[in-house]
């Protein structure tokens, strides 16, 4: 009985060895599991940690510090035995895009191993299809139509592409890249860049290429294509709360033309560029973070310093530009049409425009009452910055009449001077080049012969601002004042007129001689 015992108690351990074996087998595997799961996770913390933009160029229109890579939207890819890391890019702030060609513009960061170390490139895809994408690889599938453009970490361009519903053409690809990056079947006719740090139009050290085979082979071609650089309105954040109130707006910038690769297909005589407009706020602490575009548009219409010791004329000024005044349409003011008096419109176009600012102040002028120079022009950015003087004895002497009656006056220099320098083939333009041919091209000479045919404007533009509280002549009368009274148009005037003119004129400030008459208007204070 015993020896039986024994046998059976022998075997019964046995059974439980085996059992025990087999249950710890699936713990083996897991731990296996565990293992590749933690080498991933590591190389990918090798990828986020060693990533940084610290020396991409700022010269490519794309702003870094508005990128944030989304570490945790991940996907891979295995191309010709290489794997592909992707992840997705947010834009912190959206910059406002002009109508146009493209719709979207969207970003990822694609990274591989070479030599055992992570290897960067920012994707930038301009689409032209109304669809944004957020990864590179889904551009074919997806029917992707528009330029893609491959970055390095240093901002040099390693690639550029145009897509066709999904059908990559040849492109441009950096010559010596030390890693073959994942491009369509075009990429065999890719052309070859030489060179990533050359500005200008020129070819740029672009290679023969891409000519007759693969996608776009006859269809169109690449050209290097100067894009003006991004405007930008600064507020100072003096609340703190990351937005632009109008009571903030600072000034206008405007960025550094940049040159890239755009393909242009044929029957297409250029590159139409799309303007970026841009907002930044500056911090109490002195740090700058892009914002939102502001709910309420800021005047750019600026009003210095100086207007805070003379309230009354920044009174004026509000009051000349506001909308609900009886509406006027004029004759005389021929491209000013539209239902909006004179100084309305004017001040309207540099209220709205970003690139065309009006500055307004009083200082010291040498026999004049009013001044308007150009004192900033950047032509090649279309960039245009306009100064009206109004001297501060004439404030101080003059009535609100007068002094609204030379910012209208003032603002329509500045209005001519856009003009010319915006709009050379209009009528007004035309108009201006006469006059200079016809006075020697005394731009000041010209400008005034040219306002003689404004002077009932100006004065209907007044009385609207007035409210229409004295005779309309006497309106027009103050129409004409400054220079435009050394014009021969003025001359020819009956002299009944004249003396009209000239008594209205130094009644309400701007003598030229003792008054006889008095003023209508009242003291500035």
């Amino acid at each position: 009985m015993k020896k039986h015992s024994f046998f059976k108690f022998a075997y019964s351990f046995f059974i439980f060895l085996f059992l025990l074996s087999c249950e710890t087998e699936p713990l083996q595997l897991e731990t296996v599991e565990e293992t590749l799961e933690s080498v991933q996770l590591n190389e990918q913390e090798r990828i986020k940690n060693n990533f940084n933009l610290d020396h991409f160029k700022d010269s490519l229109d794309i702003e870094k510090e508005n990128l944030k890579i989304l570490w945790e939207e991940h996907k891979t890819i295995t191309v010709e035995d290489r794997i592909w890391h992707e992840y997705k890019i947010e834009e912190l702030v959206k910059p406002d895009l002009e109508e146009g060609e493209i719709t979207d513009i969207t970003y990822s960061l694609l990274t591989t191993f070479s030599n055992e170390k992570p290897a960067y490139w920012i994707v930038r895809m301009d689409s032209h299809n109304g669809v944004a994408y957020s990864s590179y690889f889904d551009l074919s599938p997806n029917y992707f139509t528009g330029m893609v453009y491959l970055y390095n970490v240093k901002g040099e361009m390693s690639m550029a592409r145009y897509y066709q519903k999904g059908n990559g053409y040849h492109g441009i690809t950096k010559a010596g890249n030390a890693v073959t990056l994942p491009t369509p079947s075009a990429s065999r006719c890719d052309f070859k860049l030489t060179s990533s740090n050359c500005s200008g139009t020129s070819d740029c050290g672009l290679l023969a290429g891409g000519g007759g085979c693969g996608n776009g082979g006859g269809q169109g071609s690449y050209r290097r294509v100067r894009i003006p650089g991004a405007t930008t309105d600064w507020y100072n954040d003096r609340n703190g709360d990351g937005r632009g109130q109008p009571n903030e707006y600072s000034h206008t910038s405007v960025g550094r033309d940049t040159y890239t690769w755009a393909w242009v297909s044929n029957g297409r005589s250029g590159y139409t560029h799309q303007g970026r407009q841009n907002y930044r706020a500056v911090q109490n602490n002195g740090y700058t973070r892009g914002i939102p575009k502001p709910a309420v548009s800021p005047s750019k219409i600026i009003k210095h310093p100086s207007l805070k010791s003379y309230p009354c004329v920044g009174q004026i000024l509000g009051e000349l530009a506001k909308g609900n005044f009886k509406q006027l349409r004029l004759n005389k003011l021929g491209q000013l049409e539209g239902g909006k008096h004179l100084s309305k419109t004017i001040l309207d176009l540099f209220e709205n425009n970003s690139k065309h600012h009006l500055n307004i102040k009083v200082g010291t002028l040498n026999n004049a009452n009013g001044s308007t120079k150009i004192v900033r022009n950047v032509p090649s950015r279309g960039q245009i910055t306009f100064e009206i003087t109004l001297d501060k004895r004439f404030v101080q002497n003059g009535t609100k009449l007068v002094i609204a009656r030379t910012l209208i006056h003032e603002s329509l220099h500045a209005y001519l001077s856009y003009l010319y320098q915006n709009k050379a083939t209009s009528s007004f333009s035309s108009l201006l080049r006469h006059y200079l041919s016809q006075n020697g091209y005394n731009n000041n000479a010209a400008q005034h012969r040219l306002i003689t045919e404004f002077a009932d404007a100006i004065g209907y533009s007044l009385s609207i601002w007035d409210n229409n509280k004295l005779n309309m002549q006497y309106y027009k009368d103050l129409g004409w004042s400054g220079d435009m009274l050394q014009t021969n148009e003025y001359k020819s005037l009956n002299t009944s007129r004249q003396t009209a003119i000239r008594n209205a004129n130094i009644a309400e400030g701007s003598a030229v001689q003792n008054a006889s008459s008095k003023a209508k208007g009242q003291k500035c204070k």
